[in-house]
């Protein structure tokens, strides 16, 4: 019986836990809404299509190497920066978390259709022109 409610006294120490880092990475991120979720679908899709490569190249070595998977993270780091400013400083909603998520969906947009185009995977031209006409669009905006 002691040891039943020393188990549950952990599993609620371990509930708090999750619960608090859950809130502070959803205060720092803006939370979980379509944008985020979209880019993490785009993220996972372009390591998917870099293993698709290392597989065809067959060079295992190269498939996910460290740099891409630490720029994955920074993107994130950025995008929370970015929402502590609108929050904090600007005190508006969401202006450069928007923006700034939507940044890195069409980078990582343009990476799987070059990676598609590697792989010989026929790609619809509208598609193709449509997230270069974006990219271009993103970069001219950051000069």
């Amino acid at each position: 019986m002691n040891n039943h409610i020393q188990n549950q006294g952990d599993d609620m120490v371990l509930q708090e836990l999750y619960y608090k880092a859950t809130s502070l990475l959803s205060m720092f991120f803006g939370g979980a809404d379509g944008l985020i979720c979209a880019l993490i679908i785009f993220i996972f899709v372009d390591l998917f299509f870099s293993v698709l490569l290392s597989i065809i190249k067959k060079n295992a070595k190269t498939f996910i190497n460290k740099r891409i998977i630490c720029k994955k993270i920074a993107m994130f780091f950025i995008i929370g920066l970015s929402n502590i400013i609108d929050i904090y400083l600007v005190d508006s909603i969401s202006y450069l978390r928007t923006i700034t998520i939507l940044f890195y969906i069409v980078h990582e947009a343009s990476s799987i259709l070059k990676k598609s185009v590697k792989l010989d995977l026929p790609v619809p031209k509208p598609l193709l022109i449509f997230i270069e006409k974006l990219k271009s669009e993103n970069n001219n905006q950051g000069n």
